[in-house]
């Protein structure tokens, strides 16, 4: 591996020795900084990001040990290999176990301490480009279908980004359809328990004397047909994320138990008192007015407020109308690759007729009429008539007219065209302000044949 130059700090109390390190390592064309001891090299640490430090073992006051673990507080991602006499390379043993890269024993050659170098900085090197990836990967792991650009959809999906990292607890709120689950997904994926479990449970598909034993897990023996121990949705998704879909269904005695975990963070299985400790993000959604369910007794408010620590709320897709087209053509084109046909397009009266509709389930139905129509399009054109009749029998509103929208491309390229006119052709400003990735948009922009007025270009 080509590995580039890196800044390195060398710590030893012994001239000589640093001396060494430095001619040494400058030789490779590193970039070397030199303390004559820890207290120092705390200091410069502290001011500069070090990719390395070789520090010696034995120096007066703070010793290697205490140097590398006081780095490893400081900047985590520090490697720190350890230079010791023979006599001490137990106590350099000791320094590997407690997070040192590796260790050389005094006095060492030039070829020997570059090799050891070259590899701690390889490891480095590849951490990095891991982090990138997965960075990338947090991208690309948001959820196709949470696309558009209408203010408060942006606004509730900035805010899913906002709390991804925290461990707050986060209700979503909205119709039935908005994409309440893809919300849910999109804030475990953009967190730090995104490799870790997500657990969905949806609270009013099952029925109230099972749904205790389903997210708290029975012992065997605590009821009639308990003929085994049962490991509970929370406890299955310990470390990670549980989802906790209709919240506003829940039983007032689930309630109560529900509000303990998130108080105490721990549970007992049904049959136990044994007390199992949980770490466990939480969120919920509902479609119910929560505040109505409170003044008729049928919600705790206490539990109302654990659960709103953060509210994220979905606008019905009735809202948000110029974000159809956008839509549409994302389910067109999903469901084409899938079937292995060609992408189809809208004709002008079709993309009327969903333009007039106010869709009641939201982008859930406007996926299924797509669906529908892809299927059933005799050619590259969906019509009306391959419509559910639903939406066919909705006389047009007349928002949208010839010379507005001629087609969904059409209607996509104007999109795309003022919001790089906005963003002044920025195109990751742009890109966000549609809710699609900067290679999506790069790639429509030379499908649409767009080009930057002279200013920009």
């Amino acid at each position: 591996m080509n590995l580039a130059p890196a800044r390195i700090l060398a710590v030893d109390d012994d001239p000589l020795a640093r001396e060494f390190l430095l001619e040494t390592l400058r030789r490779k064309g590193h970039q070397v900084s030199c303390a004559g001891g820890s207290l120092e090299a705390l200091e410069l640490l502290r001011k500069h990001a070090y990719p390395l430090v070789v520090a010696d073992f034995r120096m007066p006051g703070m010793d290697g040990l205490a140097l590398l673990k006081e780095t490893k507080r400081i900047r985590p991602a520090t490697e720190v290999i350890i230079a010791t006499a023979y006599g001490s390379v137990e106590s350099a043993v000791e320094a590997v176990k407690c997070g040192a890269f590796d260790f050389v024993t005094k006095p060492f050659t030039r070829e020997r301490i570059e090799t050891i170098v070259e590899r701690a900085l390889e490891t480095c090197s590849l951490r990095e480009e891991t982090h990138r990836l997965r960075e990338e990967l947090r991208t690309l792991r948001r959820p196709p279908s949470l696309i558009g650009r209408h203010p408060h959809f942006q606004e509730a999906l900035d805010l899913a980004r906002l709390v991804a990292d925290t461990d707050a607890t986060v209700l979503v709120r909205g119709e039935s359809g908005t994409g309440k689950e893809l919300i849910a997904r999109f804030v475990h994926d953009q967190s730090r328990k995104r490799d870790r479990p997500f657990v969905k449970v949806s609270c009013a598909a099952l029925p109230e004397s099972l749904l205790e034993a389903e997210l708290f897990g029975h012992e065997r023996g605590a009821f009639t047909t308990a003929y085994q121990r049962r490991v509970g949705r929370f406890e299955k998704a310990h470390s990670g994320t549980i989802f906790l879909d209709e919240i506003g269904d829940l039983s007032p005695a689930t309630q109560i138990r529900l509000l303990n975990v998130l108080q105490d963070r721990q549970f007992e299985r049904l049959g136990s008192s044994d007390p199992i400790a949980v770490d466990v993000r939480v969120i919920a959604a509902t479609n119910r007015p929560l505040e109505s369910l409170m003044e008729s007794g049928q919600f705790r408010s206490d539990l109302y407020y654990r659960l709103k620590v953060v509210e994220i709320n979905l606008p019905p897709l009735r809202e948000r109308k110029d974000d159809i087209p956008l839509l549409a053509e994302h389910f067109s084109l999903r469901i084409a690759e899938r079937l292995g046909r060609l992408p189809l397009r809208l004709s002008t009266d079709s993309l009327d007729r969903l333009m007039a509709y106010d869709w009641p389930g939201n982008v859930r139905e406007l996926g299924n009429a797509i669906e529908r129509a892809v299927v059933t399009a005799a050619d590259t054109l969906i019509q009306p008539r391959d419509l559910p009749a639903s939406i066919v029998q909705r006389e047009p509103r007349g928002q949208w007219n010839e010379s507005a929208v001629v087609s969904l491309a059409e209607g996509v390229k104007q999109l795309i065209q003022r919001a790089l006119e906005k963003t002044r052709w920025n195109q990751s400003a742009a890109a966000r302000l549609l809710g699609i990735d900067r290679s999506t948009l790069a790639r429509k922009i030379r499908t649409c044949r767009l080009t930057p007025p002279h200013q920009f270009s």
